[in-house]
């Protein structure tokens, strides 16, 4: 369970989570920037009791927790690991290039 009231600096404590399969809930600004959908990779939930709810109903299907945990991993290695910051990168990186080469 993650319930951030405040952004800065508390993304990678999520992402850490996710990272290690931990079925998670958060807030929306703990979400905030990430692109989890609610429900399939955590579960995003604002309010005390709404959250506490959640964390409920993680603990009554052990095995909807384990899916939760690792779909957010499956997104977390796909869209913030090496592998898919690279990747990104080398697109941006074919953008500059092709630019580069067009223009000279």
């Amino acid at each position: 369970a993650a319930y951030l009231t405040q952004g800065a600096g508390l993304k990678n404590k999520v992402l850490d989570a996710m990272a290690h399969a931990v079925p998670l809930v958060t807030t929306s600004i703990g979400a905030d920037g990430i692109a989890l959908v609610d429900g399939e990779h955590a579960f995003v939930r604002d309010g005390i009791e709404p959250f506490a709810a959640a964390i409920v109903d993680l603990l009554r299907d052990r095995d909807g927790a384990t899916l939760l945990g690792a779909r957010g991993r499956r997104l977390a290695e796909a869209q913030y690991g090496w592998a898919g910051v690279t990747a990104r990168y080398e697109q941006i990186y074919e953008r500059v290039r092709a630019a580069f080469a067009s223009s000279g």
